[in-house]
């Protein structure tokens, strides 16, 4: 069983027991991750649209207490998504490290995320501020073996995120907005080539936006148009092999329209 159907059966088992929201999407990723030299050369990237890498989102959340005098609540939630596409590569032929010829080809991408979070949120009567600190794992699977030339790479890394988010209601309508930092722990990189090489790479971190838009049909029901911009750069990796992992930044853009339920 892998780990998509296993935390679906955790999520499934949460929410039959217990639940204050749970929360499904539909999401659509628009890629943007660039490789670099030492010298800060451009060496790849992969590229796509909205409608080239999509899939799915399901959260829950779960309140912990009751409101205090101060109208203060703190929450639990757990969170997964799958995205899965093709991106557009764009780099060169190399040679023993050495560029031969530009070369392009069409890169199958795999990308998984779960995270739990603890959250403390202040209310009023037109807006809420939250607080939260989470940790999540990410993994990208990224699958270039179709080419000729190609392999496949596998990123895996856990993180932890801290940040803040608000939420602003004017009648059936509400519009937040979401900031958090987010820093990996001992990120990896393994490369499916003529052998199997495991990279321990440098330095990750970064940060993310949301900007969710939803409105409420009643008290129970909400359907929710969110953008997101996440960021992360990737430090080089330790040689293996006389190969290395170079640094990178990736820049994702993500549409997701959300359709939640409240206990």
């Amino acid at each position: 069983m892998n780990k998509l159907k296993i935390s679906l059966l955790i999520l499934v088992f949460f929410t039959k027991i217990y639940a204050d929201e749970i929360k499904l999407g539909a999401s659509f990723l628009k890629m943007n991750y660039v490789e670099t030299g030492k010298s800060g050369q451009f060496l790849d990237s992969e590229k796509s649209d909205y409608t080239d890498i999509d899939g799915f989102s399901i959260s829950y959340r779960k309140d912990i207490g009751k409101l205090n005098s101060k109208n203060q609540l703190s929450s639990l939630e757990l969170s997964l998504r799958q995205l899965k596409g093709s991106s557009n590569y764009d780099g060169f032929l190399q040679n023993n490290g050495v560029i031969v010829a530009p070369h392009k080809s069409i890169t199958q991408n795999k990308i998984f995320e779960s995270k739990i979070r603890l959250a403390r949120t202040m209310y009023s009567a037109n807006y809420d501020i939250s607080l939260f600190t989470s940790l999540g794992n990410r993994e990208w699977t990224r699958d270039m073996s179709g080419d000729k030339y190609g392999f496949k790479e596998f990123y895996d890394w856990k993180y932890y995120d801290v940040g803040f988010k608000t939420t602003f209601y004017d009648g059936h309508w509400e519009l937040g907005f979401e900031l958090g930092y987010q820093k990996a722990i001992n990120p990896t990189m393994i490369a499916y080539m003529s052998k199997v090489r495991k990279f321990d790479l440098g330095d990750v971190s970064g940060h993310y936006y949301k900007i969710p838009l939803g409105y409420n049909f009643d008290k129970n029901l909400k359907l929710e148009l969110e953008y997101e911009y996440d960021k992360w750069t990737i430090g080089a990796s330790n040689i293996v092999d006389g190969y290395y992992e170079p640094d990178s930044v990736t820049k994702n853009k993500i549409v997701s329209l959300n359709l939640s339920y409240k206990f």
